[in-house]
């Protein structure tokens, strides 16, 4: 997934993402292991797609944290 593809998603969605990302890197780590899978490079991909999103969650947050709370300075 592209970060032009991650970064119009809301949390909910980013959220359910990750799992799936998640889930797809535990199986394709098994099959790996077990030798089944033979792409090895694919679990880079889906560690890479993992981090966009949880970086794309992070900077959500942080927005959403700082902009209800206006800086003031003295």
């Amino acid at each position: 997934m592209k970060w032009s593809e991650i970064k119009p998603k809301s949390l909910s969605e980013l959220d359910r993402d990750l799992a799936a990302v998640q889930s797809r890197l535990v199986d394709l780590q098994f099959k790996v292991r077990s030798g089944a899978e033979k792409r090895v490079h694919e679990i880079g991909k889906a560690r890479k797609e993992a981090s966009r999103i949880l970086t794309r969650m992070h900077q959500l947050r942080h927005t959403s944290h700082s902009s209800s709370a206006p800086i003031t300075e003295a």
